[in-house]
């Protein structure tokens, strides 16, 4: 997890919770458990995603890399 809650910018657009409009989140990268050997903390064997947590009410914004 980040040392500090920070605003998080996606597309250069700044995140807002539209929960309780917080701009503030801790941020950490965490594999998605979607092989059957995930729980082996074999990573290179599953996907990862980036999620985003609200500091104020805990909402999460899940981001996995998109093919263009």
């Amino acid at each position: 997890m980040a040392k500090e809650p920070a605003t998080v910018f996606v597309n250069g657009k700044a995140l807002r919770c539209p929960v309780c409009d917080g701009d503030r989140f801790k941020s950490r990268r965490t594999l998605i458990p979607n092989h059957p050997l995930a729980f082996l903390s074999w990573e290179w064997l599953g996907k990862s995603a980036q999620y985003h947590a609200c500091v104020r009410c805990g909402y999460l914004y899940w981001f996995v890399k998109v093919k263009e």
